[in-house]
């Protein structure tokens, strides 16, 4: 009986071993396929690759080479696990399923991205000059905008950085729950835990518009581990200024700013902004919405109903951060920075356009013939005195949606019928 046993167990590790070797042979023929896939703008190369016990493709070594950008890309390792043993085996199969898997481990270990001379123009010609980096910018000596060619004159040239993530379905609630961290060498350091409702719902739904997840709970942990100190002495020496000066008046620059468009920054809140600018700041964020919060009005609420609607919870270097702005709404912030000035041939066609429709103007209509303008530019006022200036989209349950213009897209607001003050349309 015992000499059955051994000669059994025997047995069974001849048989996993050779599943084992098995499937490791075939991680490298996916690997191999894949590396062919790319084509030859991209290439791949690796030291080794493994699967481990547990599930883990462990894949070491990693070179990529985007032969048209003249960027190469050095990885340490990648870990990546999103399944069993014999589910990793099939990798082509796992990169190409359309559904979600219910578990994802991944790890990044130093991946290197040296700032070419070639990579930096690339990103730079695809920059926006958007308000937050051309207030980030305030006081720097003549740079309006704070880019990857600020980045790269600050003594950056190389991005390093490490990653872990694990995201998985919560067993009791059915949720995407996630947390991970993202390290930028000498610059800054991320860490978040999310929990996300409706996640798997959405792949179910045959219309997956229809169906958005929505945040239960967020939480940020930023820690400066460099960028305050490089971006603090290269603005001040830009400035001709020390790096006390330079931080006083950019922080005077930004509340003026911000003032010119009807936003006052707190004196709490500008002492709690100079701490996030020194070195080996760390800011806590944390949010746990309400059910009925929709990222459609975002942009107009103010900063005592953000932290009430979204359980907003802010904290600066382990401290409380009491309110920071009066009259503060994201609309008038982005207000800040206009487009850059158009060429003299779109400047010409808009004098053509103007002088067709110089005759046109907003007029009142009652609330109750709205339905007859859909489609038509309209002017808005709500019973606080908020105007809203867009295109009226639909009227569905007593709610009037206008869509607005935002950060270079389009925002649909809606408005109840009852909440409606004055309605102007432009004809």
């Amino acid at each position: 009986m015992v000499r059955f046993i051994v000669r059994l167990l025997i047995f069974g590790i001849v048989i996993g071993l050779s599943l084992y070797i098995g499937v490791q042979w075939k991680l490298n023929e996916d690997l191999k396929s894949i590396n062919s896939k790319l084509g030859g703008n991209i290439q791949f190369d690796y030291d080794s690759s493994a699967l481990t016990l547990s599930g883990n493709v462990v894949i070491s070594g990693i070179n990529l080479y985007f032969r048209q950008q003249d960027i190469n890309i050095s990885i340490n390792k990648i870990k990546y696990s999103a399944g069993s043993i014999f589910e990793m085996a099939f990798l082509r199969k796992q990169l190409n399923r359309t559904d979600y898997p219910k578990n994802v481990y991944l790890s990044i270990d130093e991946a290197v991205i040296p700032l070419t001379p070639s990579l930096v123009k690339l990103i730079a010609a695809n920059e926006q000059n958007d308000t937050w980096s051309a207030m980030k910018a305030t006081a720097c000596g003549r740079v309006k905008q704070l880019g990857i060619n600020e980045y790269f004159s600050m003594g950056y040239d190389y991005i390093v950085f490490s990653s872990e993530m694990n995201f998985a379905e919560d067993n009791y609630s059915g949720n995407l729950i996630g947390s991970g961290s993202v390290d930028v060498e000498e610059t800054s350091r991320f860490d978040f835990k999310i929990n996300l409702a409706g996640f798997f719902e959405q792949e179910k739904n045959p219309i997956k518009q229809a169906s958005f997840p929505t945040i239960e709970r967020l939480e940020i942990d930023m820690t400066d581990t460099g960028y305050n100190r490089h971006k603090n002495e290269y603005c001040s020496s830009r400035a001709g200024l020390s790096t006390e000066e330079y931080l006083d008046q950019h922080i005077k620059s930004f509340a003026k700013k911000l003032n010119s468009v009807g936003i006052t920054m707190t004196l709490s809140g500008q002492r709690y902004y100079r701490e996030l600018l020194l070195p080996s700041s760390q800011m806590h964020l944390q949010i746990q919405p309400q059910t009925s919060f929709t990222f459609a009005d975002f942009g107009f609420y103010d900063e005592p109903e953000l932290r009430d609607i979204l359980g907003l919870k802010l904290s600066i270097n382990q401290k409380n951060v009491p309110s920071v702005f009066d009259g503060w709404a994201l609309d008038k912030f982005n207000q800040i920075v206009m487009k850059d000035p158009q060429s003299e041939q779109q400047a010409a066609k808009n004098k053509r356009f103007q002088n067709i429709v110089i005759r046109r103007s907003y007029q009142p209509e009652p609330v109750s013939n709205a339905s007859q303008f859909i489609g038509y530019e309209v002017k808005v006022v709500r019973d606080d005195g908020r105007e809203y200036k867009g295109k009226l989209q639909k009227i569905d349950n007593r709610r009037l949606y206008v869509a607005m213009p935002l950060e270079g897209g389009v925002v649909q607001v809606p408005i109840e019928e009852k909440r409606v003050k004055s309605l102007d349309i432009y004809r």
